[in-house]
């Protein structure tokens, strides 16, 4: 017969208590200050924790209104950020005035024609059904999200041509990050 010991025993015996929960981010400022960052609702505790533990000072920022943490309806995985939205998102000298980027005419990674045929795993697609645009007449177009290549792969041969035809530059999209909360450490 086996012991029953209580999971509160178990994380004090092998050292669980001493372990920190980092947040999401840490950032180093241009003043050499290190501010914590836990993106989502709902974290304080852990946040709390963690600036309790190390003595940094960390945020919670909202990603209610974010279009980066979309997940695949047809494949439910992430759609992860793209080279040219890390490049230009990480070159402080580029300002951001949109965060959304239209792929098909502002990607510096992928050709157009790449893009169209749906080599680039980051590009997502977003399209509401049109009476009137025949390549909308697909079960994608319901203002969803999903990987570009993941709705080519899930239409009729027929469909997939007259969605590459169109050239779609509304819906072939991606974002770049957006954190309401960081402005304050911008200042």
């Amino acid at each position: 017969m086996g012991y029953i010991i209580p999971l509160l025993l178990i994380q004090r015996f092998i050292g669980y208590e001493k372990n920190i929960v980092p947040p999401d981010f840490l950032i180093l400022t241009h003043d050499k200050n290190i501010y914590g960052i836990e993106v989502g609702i709902k974290k304080e505790i852990q946040s709390g924790s963690f600036a309790l533990q190390t003595n940094i000072p960390t945020a919670t920022l909202d990603t209610i209104n974010s279009r980066n943490s979309d997940r695949c309806p047809a494949c439910s995985k992430w759609i992860q950020f793209c080279p040219h939205v890390i490049n230009n998102y990480a070159d402080f000298t580029k300002e951001i005035n949109n965060i959304q980027v239209r792929c098909l005419e502002e990607c510096s990674i992928y050709s157009k024609e790449d893009i169209l045929n749906g080599i680039c795993k980051y590009t997502k697609y977003s399209r509401n059904h049109a009476t009137t645009k025949e390549y909308t007449h697909h079960e994608f177009a319901n203002s969803y999200h999903y990987h570009y290549c993941c709705v080519l792969e899930g239409v009729t041969t027929e469909m997939k041509r007259k969605i590459i035809a169109a050239q779609d530059t509304t819906a072939l999209k991606t974002h770049f990050p957006y954190y309401s909360g960081l402005e304050e450490l911008m200042q």
